[in-house]
């Protein structure tokens, strides 16, 4: 362990307040499509009666607690905003570039929003003072369409159509948006703090990915930087993919589906992407609190 990552996990250790928040963030959060969703079927007497309690015990609790405290860095991201792209561009950069990995990087979408109401979302981020958090961002209209796909064909947990996910309260638009913000609101409480945008990545791939480990304290020759872009090209990503899943896999269920920008246009009507311009500007004037 370097002599930064021991003083950074001293502080936090050092700190009750942020270890209390930590474990309020571990321990007390609802994992929404878990208890509607697998809870209720199980044949586990606990897992059914005691859902949260079982959740916690076997997926989350302690462990996730320890790497929470033990990372140095946190990537943190809305789902369906290029986590996966990023992370992999990271991991092959550093693997090339070090012998030792230079620091523990978390990566997580934080406050599970996927299933959230925008007004049941974590207002503060108290548990995230003495780290370094690279919040990934995207224009919310194409998260809003890639996490339709993504419910309705991957993980299978939304029956409705494309027109109805457009309304959807939980997860959708205004989730998106209300989530982004509180994230920005809370800038100020990591040791440092960079947001990149998924737009970036794909007009600059190398010199945003040089930006993000530079920031991370762990910077790259820019040849291992290019190799790292090309390792995690689009393609590279969707043949891995298919291979592990198997070719017959449906290119809507894919994590690498289309990977564009501005790809919500491909699948909505003007009508549609007009509606969603006018909520987005009225969400935008309205400044909505996030306190």
């Amino acid at each position: 362990m370097t002599a930064g990552r021991r003083a950074r996990l001293q502080r936090e250790l050092a700190d009750p307040g942020c270890l209390a928040a930590a474990w309020r963030s571990f321990f007390l959060r609802r994992p929404e499509v878990f208890l509607r969703e697998s809870a209720p079927q199980s044949r586990k007497w606990l897992k059914r009666r005691f859902p949260l309690l079982y959740y916690h015990l076997t997926l989350r609790g302690l462990p996730a607690l320890v790497a929470h405290v033990r990372a140095d860095a946190l990537l943190v991201s809305f789902p369906k905003c290029g986590r996966t792209w990023l992370r992999t561009m990271i991991d092959h950069a550093l693997r090339l570039e070090y012998d030792t990995p230079p620091l523990r990087l978390l990566v997580l979408h934080d406050d599970d929003p996927f299933w959230k109401r925008p007004e049941e979302l974590v207002r503060n981020k108290p548990e995230f003072r003495h780290k370094r958090v690279l919040l990934l961002t995207r224009d919310p209209r194409d998260a809003l369409v890639s996490g339709y796909f993504h419910k309705h064909d991957r993980q299978q947990l939304y029956a409705g159509s494309l027109a109805d996910y457009l309304d959807e309260p939980r997860g959708g638009l205004e989730t998106i948006v209300t989530w982004t913000r509180i994230w920005r609101a809370n800038a100020h409480v990591p040791e440092a703090f960079l947001e990149v945008r998924y737009e970036d990545l794909h007009a600059d791939p190398a010199a945003t990915l040089a930006r993000v480990l530079a920031f991370l304290g762990a910077p790259a020759a820019r040849e291992r930087i290019d190799a790292a872009v090309e390792f995690a090209s689009f393609a590279n990503m969707r043949a891995r993919e298919l291979a592990e899943r198997g070719a017959a896999t449906r290119p809507q269920a894919l994590k690498a589906r289309e990977g564009q920008v501005g790809g919500h246009r491909r699948h909505l009507t003007e009508v549609q992407i007009a509606a969603l311009d006018a909520r987005l500007a009225a969400l935008a004037a309205a400044a909505v609190s996030v306190d």
